[in-house]
């Protein structure tokens, strides 16, 4: 559901109007005055064949002539799109389209939503990535594409669209080990160029697109980053690469010439290579063929959920840096016995930034007995959410 108030008195908000639609929510997008909704609906909930959308007191079975299908559906189920128009008034403005196949990932710009669905198709069972290209016209919904590519997606940073061609990166299976791939597909989503099979054995776990060029990160057991230059769509090339220990799961543009990471360290154990804590690492990619690592910073023990979530990492602090919740839980054994000698949880903030090609630790904000989920700024504060959804406030300055 999508509730739209009138706050134009902020201290009596006013509700305007609801709209509904069947199924669990995918992800959602706002350009232009819309706000695009995509959900994923299963032909069988509530006994229902097809999707129901509207308004409150008008939630309904969706025209059939709104409903299609992939060319090769692999899950019973919709993936339902619906533009609604936030700024009409009292009176909600919407349009919806269903499409039957299961989604996992969509990309966004002000033209085109792109859905990315992942089956396993063919006599060997490969794994393929099927894609739908809706173009947005103030609100109007047109079906203008399907394609598909090898592999599957890693998040909605593995595609992008640049002068009417569409990036995609992806992993795919290659004689039974991983291998990475990235396609340029064209405005029917038809494939003109590529580079496939790199970084053997290993998996994306981050991408960032930047005017002409692609930054991909991998993981098996270091952290290559690889470059690769987009700037002929037809014949995209691997430019350079660089390793790092642990592995990066966002990417951030820092400056011109530099890009952070921000994922996981990593540790050698009796099992092999852990996860053990936040990884933060700066790249310099002044030299695409060349590109190398200024500088990394790892806080033992630590998690974030922006390792996962981009949403969790605080941009435009005052001082041109990031901040990132965390929670930690240190644990201290005796080395002779083996036994637990302390423990102590929290969590809290960190704040950072770059300069002259160092990461620089600005401060660690410190919550007793409680994670941190998120963190937001408001002023001199940044506020922290923790687990129990209490708020804490620290002094930015």
């Amino acid at each position: 559901m999508i509730t739209v108030y009138d706050i134009s008195d902020r201290s009596n908000p006013k509700h305007i109007q609801s709209f509904q639609q069947s199924g669990h929510v995918i992800d959602t997008r706002m350009t232009g005055g819309y706000v695009y909704l995509v959900t994923n609906d299963y032909v069988d909930a509530d006994n229902r064949c097809v999707p129901y959308v509207g308004t409150t007191g008008n939630f309904k079975k969706m025209p059939i002539g709104d409903i299609c299908v992939f060319p090769h559906p692999n899950q019973p189920s919709y993936i339902v799109v619906s533009s609604i128009d936030v700024k009409s008034g009292k009176k909600l403005k919407s349009q919806s389209r269903a499409i039957l196949g299961a989604s996992e990932q969509i990309y966004c710009n002000t033209e085109n939503l792109y859905v990315a669905s992942t089956s396993f198709q063919g006599t060997s069972g490969h794994m393929v990535t099927q894609l739908l290209k809706i173009q947005l016209n103030k609100g109007k919904l047109k079906i203008t594409a399907t394609g598909k590519v090898r592999g599957y997606v890693n998040d909605q940073f593995s595609m992008d669209e640049r002068d009417g061609y569409f990036r995609i990166a992806t992993t795919s299976d290659r004689n039974g080990k991983d291998v990475n791939n990235l396609y340029v597909l064209d405005e029917k989503l038809k494939k003109v160029g590529e580079v496939t099979g790199f970084a053997r054995n290993e998996h994306i776990e981050a991408v960032r697109y930047i005017g002409t060029r692609a930054y991909v990160i991998t993981y098996e057991q270091t952290d290559p980053l690889f470059i690769i230059d987009l700037t002929d769509p037809k014949d995209p090339k691997m430019e350079g690469s660089v390793k790092i220990s642990g592995f990066s799961t966002l990417l951030v543009p820092s400056g011109k010439d530099e890009l952070l990471g921000i994922g996981f360290a990593t540790e050698e154990n009796e099992f092999g290579e852990a996860t053990d804590g936040v990884k933060l690492a700066l790249f310099d990619i002044s030299n695409p063929a060349k590109p190398k690592v200024k500088d990394a910073k790892a806080f033992k023990g630590y998690d974030s959920e922006a390792q996962y979530n981009h949403h969790a990492l605080l941009e435009g602090l005052t001082d041109g840096g990031w901040a990132i919740p965390y929670t930690c839980w240190n644990e201290e054994y005796d080395d002779e016995t083996g036994d637990l000698i302390s423990e102590e949880y929290y969590g809290g903030v960190i704040a950072f930034k770059t300069k002259n090609g160092k990461i620089k630790l600005t401060k660690n904000y410190k919550v007793k007995d409680e994670g941190v989920r998120r963190c937001i700024r408001i002023g001199d504060y940044i506020y922290a959410l923790d687990e129990n959804d209490a708020f804490h406030s620290f002094l930015l300055k």
